[in-house]
């Protein structure tokens, strides 16, 4: 009898321990298939996919914003969207030595905050071309404006950020001659209204540029002997 009640009690405890295995494997592949990580520097939206007689809303982008935490998602129904909100970075330059792999020296995490793209060449008032280094400083500031007017993922380096940005500085650097573009104040004036430019087309993105920067302004070798002599 003795060892009958042991025999039930080990049978008990086991069963114990089998349910709450499989409670906890019941919460991880909820956790897994049914919400969704907003980290930290990130906001997100949702995407209603499909509902049924209406009862996830609206189908389409919702308005609500996500911040920082564990959101709820029904899966194939719904997605949240996840984005930066942290100041990106879209750097115009072309690699200056041929040894030096630009890429390689980006970490993981800073290719989330960073695009390389070739510097833009910019065709002067007298008819020369300047290839100018540049940074451009942005962020998101409306997701939601920024699904529905360029689309998710990123979408909106290749389709807003990049096309706008290098056509605000041809504008705007474009009416400089070759030698102005070594005149601080009057190259950081020109800067400055690339970036208003850039704004008025962007700010329908959602996406809106904090800072212009450029640098090593790079002449034809006939050009800068001129600049340098005048």
């Amino acid at each position: 009898a003795a060892k009958g009640r042991e025999l039930l009690e080990l049978l008990r405890g086991n069963r114990v321990s089998l349910i709450v295995m499989f409670g906890l494997l019941a919460l991880w592949v909820f956790y897994l298939t049914c919400t969704t990580y907003i980290g930290p520097g990130e906001f997100g939206i949702k995407q209603v996919l499909y509902s049924p007689f209406g009862l996830f809303g609206p189908m389409g982008t919702q308005k609500t914003v996500y911040e920082t935490g564990i959101h709820h998602q029904f899966p194939t129904i719904e997605k949240i969207l996840r984005f930066p909100k942290t100041i990106q970075v879209l750097t115009m330059r072309d690699n200056p030595d041929p040894r030096e792999k630009i890429t390689e020296t980006i970490s993981a995490t800073d290719e989330r905050f960073t695009r390389i793209v070739k510097a833009a060449y910019i065709q002067t008032s007298d008819g020369f071309y300047v290839k100018m280094d540049t940074c451009i400083l942005y962020c998101i500031e409306d997701p939601v404006k920024l699904v529905n007017m360029v689309g998710a993922g990123k979408l909106y380096e290749d389709n807003g950020i990049l096309p706008v940005a290098e056509n605000a500085i041809k504008v705007r650097l474009g009416t400089l001659q070759p030698e102005d573009f070594f005149d601080a104040k009057i190259r950081v004036a020109k800067l400055d209204e690339a970036r208003d430019l850039m704004n008025e087309k962007l700010e329908p993105m959602g996406l809106k540029v904090k800072h212009v920067l450029a640098r090593y302004p790079h002449l034809h070798p006939d050009v800068a002997a001129r600049v340098e002599e005048n």
